[in-house]
Parts: C-alpha cells; structure tokens; sequence
C-alpha cells in the first residue's frame, strides 16, 4: 500500500480534478464560505439568536457533506444528480454529525493542554513554545481520524473511527504531510496574528478574518477536499487513480 501515496502524484491529479469541474466545485465552496462568512458577522449581533446559528450550522453540514458525495462521484466518473446527492446528504446528514461531534470531542480533549498554555501562560515565546510542544496530541487524533467522516458518508460501517485509524495506520506521515498542505495558507495570517498579539494590534487582530481571507478558502478548499478523498480512495484500493489515467 505504500507505494500508492505519491504526494506528487496526488497533487497533480486534484489539481486536474478540480480544473476539470471548477464551475461545480466553486459553486459549493462559494456556499459554504458565503454561509461562514454571514455567520461571523451576525453573531457580532447583539440580536443573533441561537436558532440563527443552528440553521447556518446545519446548512454548513449538508454542503460538507455534499461535498464529499460530488468530489465522489467527479472522482469515479459518476454522473452528479441532485435529487440522489440530496437524497444521499439527507440520510446521512445525522451519522455524519454525530461522527464530527465524537472527533471533535476527542480532538478537544486531547487538546486541553494547548488550551491551558493559551489562557494561562502570560509570556508570548513561553507560550510559542509550549504550544509546539504539545501540538503533536491533538494533530494526531486529527489524522488518524481524518477519514471517519468520510467513511460515515460514503459507505455503511459500524466503526468509523476503527477504519480510520486502520486507513491511516501505514501511511501516517504522508496522510499527515498532505493534510498539512492546507494550513499553508493560512500560515502569513498565523505570522500576521501573532506579531499583532505582540504588538496587542487590536485591530489587526480582528481583521484577520477578513472579505480577502474568505475568498482564499473559496478557491483552496475544493482543492484540499479532493485531496482528501483521492486519498481516501487510494488507501482502500477501491480506485488506482482514474484522474491521472485519463492522461
């Protein structure tokens, strides 16, 4: 199985994948970043109510899982009908939620530590510091969970988090290595955040999430989505890669 994960291979097939349909896949990512992006700034509302955030958090869902269906489908050449992906996101919708709720919590404990650094620790290099130290915890339940939402949407099993870690197992370092792909982007905002913290930049700091910050996710995060499931599909020997053999 090792052989399989080619992470230059694998670039250049998502990247294929997603210039091929990139009218569909930014039609979803434009959705789901338009969703977050009102999130955010309705609940800096004084009137947000909590049925609000409720419907923002189910609609973010099923365009997550609708997601993982269509790249799915782009990926095994399946033709994409929205009766049956709706069909689909709607039986699945609670399986996944439920499964994303499990790793979260698992996720969050694992990262009680980090949070403890976060609140209690005063001095910026310290805090750096401890944060690294302890950062290996939780990004490995992160990745050796990584596909439990995955599994719950596009087969029936009754260990999701098992098959998982068993996906994973072989090829730890590598699924780690492209999932650490998508926080690259996100780096010169880190390094933007942190100066501003040092500088207690208030308004730097708040501007982060910013119009600019939305539409770089919007273009990147179909690309890392199809990463993840062209992966998924290579460590369960279900497809070689059709993306690449179409060259």
């Amino acid at each position: 199985m090792e052989d399989k994960i080619k992470i230059p291979s694998i670039l250049k097939s998502a990247f294929l994948l997603y210039k091929k349909h990139v009218v569909l896949l930014l039609s979803l990512s434009f959705s789901q970043y338009a969703l977050k992006y009102i999130k955010f700034h309705s609940s800096q509302s004084l009137n947000h109510s909590a049925l609000l955030e409720i419907t923002f958090s189910v609609f973010d869902a099923w365009i997550s899982i609708a997601f993982i269906i269509v790249i799915s489908k782009l990926y095994k050449k399946e033709p994409c009908n929205f009766d049956e992906i709706f069909t689909w996101v709607r039986k699945k919708f609670w399986i996944s939620f439920g499964i994303n709720m499990v790793v979260g919590v698992i996720v969050l404990l694992a990262a009680i530590p980090n949070m403890i650094v976060l609140f209690a620790v005063d001095h910026l290099m310290i805090k750096i510091i401890l944060t690294i130290l302890f950062a290996p915890i939780p990004i490995y339940f992160l990745t050796i969970y990584n596909f439990s939402s995955v599994i719950a949407v596009l087969k029936e099993s009754d260990h999701y988090l098992d098959e998982s870690a068993q996906l994973v197992k072989q090829n730890f370092w590598k699924v780690l290595a492209l999932l650490s792909i998508s926080f690259l982007i996100d780096v010169p905002a880190i390094i933007k955040g942190v100066l501003a913290y040092k500088a207690i930049d208030i308004n730097t700091m708040e501007n982060i999430i910013s119009f600019k910050f939305i539409i770089k996710h919007i273009l990147f995060a179909p690309f890392f989505c199809i990463i993840n499931i062209h992966l998924y599909y290579l460590l369960t020997g279900e497809k070689k890669d059709p993306i690449m053999e179409e060259q």
